[in-house]
């Protein structure tokens, strides 16, 4: 029995991601793989995003319900079936099981969990994303542990997330699974927490493409290869939008061209970090184009091409 509990972390069909510090997207929709997933593209299953807290998953599936409509992919006045469902412990027990239902039928794609979605349930999923590290091995193991399981013969995509100004504090210091920060090697690296040289069961040393992004990084440092590179750059977070740092530019950039100077009509109240911020805002948003935003600040046509420009600059390597 001990021998087959030191077995089950080993999984050869399964694929390791880990995106920390500066990896780390702030905003989940930053994977372009969970845009693509909904998006009906590549995944045939499910997208299953393991949470630590209700509030985590709130916020995610707000923002993806956000992003599908942003997108045309769902009318928000419409009661049809969403492909996006939030599974947690203060739901009904017949919720619970209508969404694992639809989960099942693939009628989800997208599924957004607490440890609510039940560890013994056999769902379809293809893809997984855990945002933020669990405190325990136990708990990186058995949250990832259904991802492209037996009856599904594919590969399946597991992806950790740590990002330590939203994750830091949930990870002790002293836990086993600060291992996987400095990890030369995911998948030996979980599989040592349960493994103490016991286990008469190797672990499966797969191509780099298929086994981490730590091995993927080695050979492509190593070897410069073009293959672990492209399979890299497929699940690697998009630049995300600093807001914190743009205001500061754009601020010190108003201040510069003499705004309040040159637009006489300018409100008082928009001095200019308060103008960056609505700026910044609107951008986050993306709720108009900001030459039309900019048009009921009455800057003048002179001035609105500078900020455009400026604006522009600043945000060019940030996807749309």
């Amino acid at each position: 029995v001990w021998l087959k509990q030191l077995e089950i972390p080993e999984r050869s069909n399964l694929t390791y991601f880990l995106f920390a510090g500066r990896q780390a997207p702030q905003n989940i929709l930053q994977l372009p793989s969970l845009k693509k997933a909904l998006h009906n593209e590549e995944h045939d299953g499910v997208t299953l995003i393991y949470v630590q807290k209700v509030s985590d998953g709130s916020t995610i599936h707000i923002n993806i319900l956000d992003y599908l409509e942003s997108c045309g992919l769902i009318d928000a006045n419409s009661d049809s079936d969403l492909p996006v469902a939030f599974l947690h412990s203060k739901l009904t027990e017949e919720t619970k099981k209508h969404i694992l239902e639809k989960a099942v039928a693939k009628k989800i794609k997208v599924l957004i969990a607490t440890s609510a979605a039940g560890a013994g349930i056999n769902l379809p999923v293809t893809q997984f994303i855990g945002w933020g590290l669990d405190r325990e091995p136990t708990g990186i193991i058995q949250s990832q542990g259904r991802t492209a399981r037996s009856p599904l013969r594919c590969e399946g995509i597991i992806i950790w997330v740590h990002n330590p100004k939203l994750h830091g504090q949930r990870v002790p210091s002293q836990s086993k699974v600060r291992e996987m920060l400095n990890s030369h090697c995911l998948r030996q690296t979980m599989n040592g927490w349960f493994d103490h040289g016991v286990s008469t069961v190797p672990v499966s040393n797969p191509e780099a493409e298929f086994c981490c992004s730590p091995c993927m990084l080695s050979c492509i440092e190593n070897t410069n290869c073009s293959t672990c590179s492209d399979k890299l750059a497929t699940f690697e977070p998009e630049i995300s939008f600093d807001e914190k740092s743009f205001v500061s530019k754009l601020t010190q950039f108003l201040s510069s061209i003499n705004i309040n100077e040159r637009s006489p009509e300018l409100t008082p109240v928009y001095k200019e970090r308060t103008l960056a911020v609505q700026i910044s805002h609107q951008l986050r948003l993306h709720d108009q184009e900001l030459s039309e935003f900019l048009i009921i600040f009455s800057l003048g046509s002179e001035l609105n091409q500078e900020i455009e420009a400026f604006v522009k600059m600043e945000t060019s390597d940030i996807p749309t």
